[in-house]
């Protein structure tokens, strides 16, 4: 019997990607029920994770329910890798959390998956942009240096003449 064995950390499966950052201003949680098991809802925080990474979610910090409502009024970054091929594209999934009293933890009360290819895309095509500015673009031309980029500069400056 024959086995071949494979170096498994030597296998990167993952896709190209550039790297993004996704800025959220988050508004507030609505329609939250009043209480779970006897135990009201006073206290709700989010936790944002991007699928296919391996960085730290990011949370909010908790913000008090007042009638079935709670503003949380955060702006939240996070970074991401945008691959290169949409297929790949990341979702980003938030959760809602309950904050019950200090020893009793916190109690999950939904989950939302945000799918990200819209911004992915946006983010590749003001890439592609900026290459096609620089004039970048193709495939075939190397990117420009600062060097390169000054000596461009300099033979686009025409003399003014005094007329």
């Amino acid at each position: 019997m024959l086995i071949l064995k494979f170096p498994i950390d030597k296998i990167d499966i993952k896709p190209p990607v550039v790297p993004g950052v996704l800025s959220m201003a988050i508004i507030g949680l609505r329609d939250i029920i009043p209480s779970i098991d006897l135990f009201p809802v006073k206290k709700v925080f989010c936790k944002f994770d991007v699928s296919g990474d391996t960085k730290e979610p990011v949370i909010t910090n908790k913000h008090a329910v007042i009638g079935g409502a709670s503003n949380v009024l955060e702006v939240i970054s996070l970074e991401i890798d945008v691959p290169l091929d949409l297929e790949y594209a990341p979702v980003l999934t938030v959760y809602a959390y309950d904050h019950v009293m200090g020893f009793l933890g916190t109690r999950l009360l939904g989950v939302a998956n945000i799918p990200l290819e819209k911004y992915c895309a946006k983010v590749l095509k003001k890439m592609q942009g900026a290459a096609n500015a620089f004039g970048t673009g193709g495939h075939h031309h190397q990117p420009l240096q600062l060097n390169d980029i000054k000596l461009k500069n300099k033979m686009l400056k025409v003399p003014r003449t005094n007329a």
